[in-house]
């Protein structure tokens, strides 16, 4: 039995090592190749203009990897930022791959060293305005030492290009939500989901306000700036800590989203209550043994004043 659980544990961390490419970019343990920068998030461009920069290609290993370059598009997956690559000719009405250009395609890069791999976008005349997104894939394979073959790994360098014009910015609030609406002390966790309505990525910024059953302000947090492409949803979550409070508080999510001077608010809002049950529960022992042993108290009080 301990046998099929090591394996069934072994089996799905290799799953899920391998099934996913981060926006934030993924490096190679086996072969050791690195991309940088991992996110190109800030390129404007007109209709009709080029527009061109570089990358470089790590390995970072001690035998020599031969690197074959591509573009691909990519989809969001899930929440929290994963994407997946997707062939060039899969296209859809926010793709750039069949945009852009990579060289060189195919070189060898030695041990501890890296090569520049140039990229150009050539942007139509008739583009839209709105959002584009690629990947500059780097497709590595190589040998160790004894000559055998190792396994191939990709990796990417995101690119989210902004046609200049007329786009649609919009963005909703999904849902916001606590992860328990009781908490009885440590940190309590908000969930916020934000999902782009727009044709243009976004990176909104926000605080969750908590207040009491008063009305009065107890805590302002901001949230994490995420980008989140068109017609994806980008979950993040923030911490606080309850230390202290009592009762019943509601947070409100006030989110601030533009681009290219675009934009507006969304609210959204929940509550929770914080019940400390165990210094409740200490407390009320302790009124219950002074109403037990209320007459010997009232006795020991009264001694106590009459010797004095």
């Amino acid at each position: 039995m301990k046998k099929l659980i090591s394996f069934i544990v072994f089996f799905s961390v290799l799953l899920i090592t391998s099934s996913a490419v981060y926006a934030k970019g993924v490096s190679s343990q086996n072969l050791g190749m690195i991309i940088s920068p991992p996110v190109f998030s800030n390129i404007t461009a007109n209709p009709g203009s080029t527009v061109s920069n570089v990358i470089k290609v790590y390995n970072t290993s001690p035998n020599p990897l031969s690197v074959l370059m591509q573009v691909d598009n990519y989809t969001a997956v899930g929440y929290k930022g994963a994407v997946k690559l997707e062939s060039p000719s899969t296209s859809t009405a926010y793709s750039l791959a069949s945009w852009t250009t990579v060289s060189p395609t195919n070189l060898t890069i030695l041990p501890n060293s890296y090569k520049y791999v140039h990229f150009v976008i050539n942007v139509p005349i008739n583009a839209q305005p709105g959002s584009r997104f690629a990947s500059i894939v780097a497709f590595a394979s190589g040998s160790n030492s004894s000559g055998s073959s190792q396994i191939g790994t990709k990796i990417g360098s995101l690119i989210l290009l902004t046609v200049s014009g007329n786009a649609k910015v919009s963005a909703i609030i999904s849902s916001f939500k606590t992860n328990s609406t009781l908490i009885q002390s440590g940190n309590i966790n908000f969930l916020q989901k934000i999902k782009d309505t727009g044709n243009v990525t976004l990176k909104p910024t926000g605080k969750i306000i908590i207040t009491n059953m008063f009305g009065s302000r107890v805590a302002s947090i901001p949230i994490q700036q995420k980008d989140i492409i068109p017609g994806a949803i980008r979950q993040t979550e923030e911490e606080y800590n309850v230390g202290g409070l009592f009762g019943y508080y509601t947070a409100s999510l006030i989110v601030n989203y533009n681009s290219e001077g675009k934009g507006g608010n969304i609210f959204a809002t929940t509550g929770f209550y914080v019940i400390p049950v165990g210094e409740i529960i200490i407390i009320l022992i302790i009124l219950i043994l002074i109403y037990i042993f209320r007459g010997n108290i009232k006795r020991a009080y009264k001694g106590f004043f009459s010797k004095s």
